[in-house]
């Protein structure tokens, strides 16, 4: 029976090496450090995919998990804010970039390999050369990881620049909508036709719109831009609005040069309004601002997504003081919740109870009710809060 026992245990502890090796995630190795970028600068991003590792699957690119094959990383060091911008000169096979913060890795639902500090990505599926600005990062470390997609390893040749951000004159509308929470915001009304856009702080496009599409037909048709927002993470955002054909692009680009309409522009916002059907016209958002659209030029606004301030803990109902004052009267002090009405009671035995007040309106998280004239023969006294 010996053997048969070490026979079990080995293929035990062979199955728990096989499932740790499973699960162990590694984070993605430098293959080239390109050092300290300066602002205008133009750096030569080549390679092999062959070459690099497989230490991550998938990077979270168009909301949707993609597996990918073995990635070469370059790690390189801004001195100052800076919009990068990658650009393919030679490919061969179907090589992706990947701006990352991080080189952490960690194990997904799927038990694939996910890079957890991705800002940005370029996957350059049109005829070389394609520019592609990734987003406005802050002085710091960061990385590009070219990965191969599919099942053949890629050969790359980029440039890499590093650009000087100039950030655009934006009217400020102030917080528009609670982080995560449906909002819309629409150039509806309006007799431009309109292209709208929303950037992060990042500059990373976050929605475009040119031609809203609403159920039904309209008359006369709608060309203006509408953007239904599911939610946003709090933080600051830049709105671009301007005539048909403008062209957005990341690191807060827009060029308007091909529009060639101008003039009074209203930009609505506010919760999400459904879809209006049959021959009436689609309804705007209800909040507007007012700006003049330049010929060939953009309007630029900044909003807010607020943060959800969690509701501040209520204490619990229960008296915290009780005194009697040189007039006899007693003062009782109880916990609250501003706005709510509340009763007291009182009582010689607990058995039986009488009502003092049924409406006493609390203006703070602490009330003084004062019972004037009480009984002085009684040796003891009861009271009681009740919330109405």
């Amino acid at each position: 029976m010996k053997p048969a026992n070490s026979l079990l245990i080995l293929l035990t502890a062979l199955a728990v090496v096989i499932n740790s090796a499973q699960t162990t995630n590694a984070d993605l190795v430098v293959s080239q450090d390109l050092g300290v970028l300066a602002a205008g600068s133009i750096t030569a991003v080549n390679g092999n995919t062959a070459t690099g590792a497989n230490n991550c699957d998938t990077y979270f690119a168009e909301e949707e998990f993609q597996t990918w094959r073995n990635e070469i990383v370059f790690q390189f060091t801004v001195r100052q804010t800076a919009c990068i911008q990658i650009t393919s000169v030679a490919l061969g096979g179907d090589p992706d970039t990947f701006l990352l913060n991080s080189l952490g890795t960690e194990v997904n639902a799927a038990g694939l390999l996910n890079a957890t500090g991705v800002l940005a990505f370029a996957l350059h599926d049109d005829d070389v050369p394609q520019s592609e600005k990734l987003a406005i990062v802050e002085p710091g470390t960061y990385y590009i990881s070219v990965d191969a997609y599919g099942e053949l390893d890629a050969i790359f040749f980029y440039n890499l620049t590093v650009n000087d951000v100039i950030l655009p004159v934006a009217s400020s509308i102030g917080v528009i909508a609670e982080a995560e929470t449906p909002f819309t915001i629409d150039t509806i009304g309006n007799l431009i036709d309109t292209e709208i856009a929303v950037f992060n702080d990042k500059g990373e496009l976050q929605g475009e719109n040119d031609d809203a599409a609403f159920a039904g037909d309209t008359v006369p048709p709608v060309y203006q831009s509408r953007i239904d927002f599911f939610g946003l993470p709090a933080g600051s955002y830049y709105l671009a609005v301007g005539a048909w054909d403008t062209l957005w692009s990341g690191c807060l680009g827009a060029d308007g040069s091909g529009g060639s309409e101008g003039g009074p522009l209203d930009i609505n916002h506010g919760p999400t309004i459904p879809f209006i059907t049959g021959e009436e016209l689609p309804v705007p958002a209800v909040n507007s601002i007012r700006g003049t659209l330049e010929v060939g030029g953009i309007l630029w606004y900044s909003f807010e997504i607020g943060k959800v301030i969690p509701p501040e803990p209520v204490a619990p109902l229960r008296i915290t003081n009780i005194t009697r004052n040189t007039d006899g009267d007693i003062i009782i002090t109880f916990n609250s919740v501003v706005g709510r009405e509340y009763g007291v009671d009182i009582s010689i035995d607990m058995n039986e109870w009488q009502e003092l007040t049924d409406g006493l309106i609390s203006e703070a998280k602490s009330t003084i009710y004062t019972h004037t004239s009480p009984d002085r023969s009684s040796r003891t006294l009861f009271y009681r809060i009740r919330q109405l």
